[in-house]
């Protein structure tokens, strides 16, 4: 069932990102696959709504409206802007103390 009214082609992978943080003595360990894919242009809209939750939206971004705030899982706009097109796998690790 399609969640989103969007056509959409997923293509190879791009990179596989684990962040690893400590934070006030407790670890957590999160990984994100993303692979690369396309959309028919004519289908983009600036906020697509969920098909089966109203409160989830999908909204678009171009890569100066992503540069504005901080994205994550960090460093992955670098990892956009230079396209690379061999697989990565980016690693953060992070320690944060109250």
């Amino acid at each position: 069932m399609r969640k989103f009214d969007l056509q959409s082609e997923i293509g190879s992978l791009a990179c596989l990102n684990e962040s690893i943080v400590e934070y006030d003595g407790k670890k957590r360990h999160d990984c994100t696959i993303l692979h690369w894919g396309a959309i028919n242009d004519a289908q983009i809209q600036e906020t697509l709504n969920h098909n089966e939750r109203e409160e989830i939206k999908l909204t678009w971004r171009t890569f100066e409206q992503l540069k504005q705030k901080p994205l994550y899982p960090e460093g992955i706009l670098d990892f956009l802007l230079d396209r690379i097109v061999t697989v990565s796998h980016l690693v953060i690790r992070k320690s944060y103390d109250q």
